[in-house]
């Protein structure tokens, strides 16, 4: 699965994309969970919140599709984005 980082993430990562092995039975909510112990606190805290779940401000697509129920699993799903909250005037 292509993982896209966007904004701020991408930039405090160092890379706006990546590729990984998911199984298809995994959630939304696990992968970012995933992605997230594997990253530096900086970008990890774009992803989730202290209690590591998915954080509220995070835009998720799959596929084009705008997630909002991260207990979805990520079937044969191609893409993943993730974006954090935009800022500006």
């Amino acid at each position: 699965m292509k993982i896209i980082y966007q904004g701020q993430i991408g930039a405090v990562a160092g890379l706006t994309s990546e590729e990984r092995d998911v199984s298809s039975d995994t959630t939304v909510a696990e992968l970012i969970a995933e992605i997230a112990k594997g990253k530096p606190a900086e970008v990890a805290r774009f992803l989730v919140d202290s209690e590591g779940n998915v954080s509220k401000s995070l835009l998720v697509v799959v596929d084009d599709d705008h997630v909002l129920d991260y207990s979805v699993r990520v079937g044969d799903a191609r893409e993943l984005l993730l974006m954090p909250p935009m800022a500006g005037g």
